[in-house]
């Protein structure tokens, strides 16, 4: 499709606000800095607190645009959700007139707008976005009523993204919260004990997962546990197998499957521009950062971050594979079919203080095996696995669909932006996926 958009700088459609203030003035406040943007992500992963700032700040409005302007290649671009304070190494962008808001958001965080932006970054090892040099660049403009079109589509998936998200944390904190009470509060236990004071007895027939535990707590070097239950180390659940150096890093690019809406609506071209070779999962001790033609080891599985974010703890539904800076976790014959536990396990240790002495700190996986572990009855173990299964599959599936959804999102953006597919044309499909 050729355009006949305007073309337009960045500084005729776009400022910075420049409004600084005091540490004393960011008391109460909510505060975003580098680290609560998400990278590559478009959205705000965490928030802060102004009043433990030291220096001076830049404040923001509910719905500014938040760049992220050292290193402008890690994409750290978000909309504000509310009124707060920010980093000053964060750009705080409103549009001029006759630009849409969140138009323009999406330009900002176009990869054609980052590889301007890194490209006039000064500094060399804290490279920094430069305004003056960014305002010059151009770019096609669409009309306004198409702009909030074009906004309109981005931000539907965006919300889509974003629900995903919420629902996937829900889940995982349902299945964290059965794992803290059967293993750390022993909620069972007690409601044991309570039946067997009022002699109420157990429910009939053992269907009550409660009928596996026992009605009273016994000593033990980690305090008070279950009776009948062991104490051993970490290193008896699990081996902590290194990942591989083996793989070409080059593959941080889109994920693969679109499905058959991308097929249908713009043809096999743009499909085939959003498959990245492989099928296999790539894991780092940042999570996922490609894919790989063959995996280290068959799914599920879990994958330890070893250096750069060491004592993170990684599901994987499916095959995958891990490179160099993580560990993957190999049960001992004994705990082969406890996946669901040992992933729990590992997320309640503290393996993040479990550091190598050296000067790039990472976990150090002879102390981890050394750590104090708590070992419930194969029964106990099993029932664990039924129960939380179910939540961990819907956690795959929701994940699966989030990252077709931001897949989508990705592919679309560029080709919306330039005119090359038209805003009309492809919100009929958007609703499929939404």
């Amino acid at each position: 499709m050729k355009t006949r958009w305007a073309i337009a700088e960045m500084g005729e459609c776009a400022e910075v606000v420049r409004n600084t203030v005091t540490p004393d003035s960011c008391k109460g406040e909510e505060y975003i800095g580098l680290e609560h943007i998400g990278e590559g992500s478009l959205a705000i992963t965490s928030v802060g607190d102004g009043t433990a700032v030291a220096s001076a700040k830049s404040r923001f409005e509910a719905g500014d645009i938040l760049f992220g302007k050292l290193r402008p290649y890690f994409r750290k671009v978000a909309i504000a959700p509310f009124d707060g304070v920010s980093s000053t190494d964060i750009w705080v962008v409103r549009a001029k007139s006759g630009t849409d808001q969140r138009f323009l958001f999406y330009r900002l965080a176009s990869q054609e707008f980052i590889d301007v932006a890194t490209r006039g970054a000064e500094g060399t090892k804290m490279p920094r976005a430069k305004w003056n040099f960014v305002e010059k660049f151009a770019f096609p403009l669409p009309p306004l009523p198409i702009q909030k079109r074009i906004a309109h589509i981005l931000g539907t998936l965006d919300d889509k993204i974003e629900l995903n998200r919420r629902m996937n944390e829900t889940l995982e904190a349902m299945a964290r919260a059965i794992f803290k009470s059967w293993f750390i509060d022993f909620d069972p236990v007690k409601r044991n004990m309570e039946r067997k004071r009022s002699s109420h007895g157990r429910r009939a027939g053992g269907e009550d997962a409660d009928a596996l535990f026992p009605a009273e707590f016994q000593n033990s070097e980690l305090g008070l546990i279950p009776k009948g239950w062991g104490i051993g180390v970490l290193g008896e659940l699990l081996e902590l197998a290194y990942g591989s150096a083996g793989i070409d890093h080059a593959g941080r690019s889109k994920c693969r499957v679109l499905g058959e809406l991308l097929e249908l609506a713009y043809g096999r071209a743009l499909r085939a521009e959003a498959r990245q070779q492989g099928t296999v999962p790539v894991f780092g001790s940042n999570g996922q950062i490609g894919w790989h033609s063959q995996p280290i080891s068959r799914g599920p599985g879990i994958v330890v971050g070893r250096k750069g974010n060491p004592g993170v703890v990684i599901w994987s539904y499916t095959d995958f594979f891990a490179i160099d800076t993580a560990f993957y976790a190999v049960p001992r014959k004994e705990f082969e079919g406890c996946l669901h536990f040992l992933f729990h396990a590992l997320r309640e240790q503290d393996l993040a203080s479990l550091g190598a002495d050296s000067a790039v700190p990472g976990l150090n996986r002879n102390i981890a095996y050394t750590s104090k572990q708590l070992l419930p009855p194969r029964a106990i173990l099993e029932q664990f696995e039924v129960t939380t299964a179910t939540v961990l599959r819907q956690v795959n599936n929701c994940r699966e669909e989030l990252r077709c959804v931001v897949t989508l999102r990705d592919v679309l953006l560029p080709k919306l932006l330039s005119g090359e597919l038209a805003a009309s044309a492809t919100e009929k499909h958007i609703s499929e996926v939404t």
